[in-house]
């Protein structure tokens, strides 16, 4: 018997294949970080933001890499062969982006809750009305740091005591409060952007101890 015989008949006893050939991929658990991003294979692929600080598991073959949470797929790329690449997907960064932007809003009305403790029953009337509470927030701020927190705390309350809500009203009072003092026109300070500074809440104390010194010294 030939070989090419031997093959043939050999042939003919084996099993055919599947019509869907075995899956084959590395399985991988890693970690996301504080940025939505899983590394594998020395590069950065893009997950949802919601799974910051996560553990997620990767399964990679020739053509794809799929991340998944549990048995739950959240992210699928194209496997890319190169090295120290960031493959992301459009969706992924859009909310990350958005997300961003709740973020800071959300710290800007903190900055000016503890700052101006009032501000949280403009902010409710505010919503009620149906008034943009980001313009609300974004033009308070910008009065807290040229009037300070004591000043904009005062007139927030002469404000929202009278039913009223806008910050054009505050600004009213503000500079009303400024004139009978016989203080200058204050005037904005660019500061760089650093959360160590922006978010910073100084609030000032009576001076009275001060003049029950010049008192005693008399």
């Amino acid at each position: 018997m030939t070989v090419a015989e031997a093959f043939k008949q050999e042939q003919g006893s084996l099993m055919p294949l599947p019509d869907n050939p075995y899956a084959v991929f590395e399985s991988t658990v890693v970690s996301v970080g504080k940025a939505p991003y899983v590394r594998y294979d020395l590069n950065d692929y893009s997950v949802p933001h919601e799974y910051v600080q996560k553990q997620l598991t990767v399964q990679a073959d020739s053509d794809w890499v799929r991340i998944l949470d549990g048995l739950k797929e959240v992210a699928k790329h194209k496997r890319c062969f190169e090295k120290r690449r960031q493959i992301e997907t459009t969706e992924h960064i859009s909310r990350l982006v958005e997300e961003k932007k709740k973020a800071k809003k959300g710290s800007g009305m903190n900055r000016l809750f503890c700052s101006a403790p009032t501000a949280r029953e403009m902010f409710r009337m505010a919503a009620e009305r149906g008034y943009s509470i980001g313009s609300l927030t974004s033009k308070l701020l910008r009065l807290l740091d040229l009037y300070g927190p004591a000043e904009v705390e005062e007139s927030i309350k002469e404000v929202v005591t009278s039913g009223a809500c806008h910050s054009a009203d505050v600004a009213n009072v503000l500079e009303r409060r400024r004139r009978q003092k016989g203080l200058l026109s204050p005037f904005a300070i660019d500061l760089p952007d650093d959360k160590r500074v922006t978010d910073l809440v100084v609030l000032p104390h009576s001076l009275a101890t001060y003049d029950n010194l010049s008192k005693e010294e008399q």
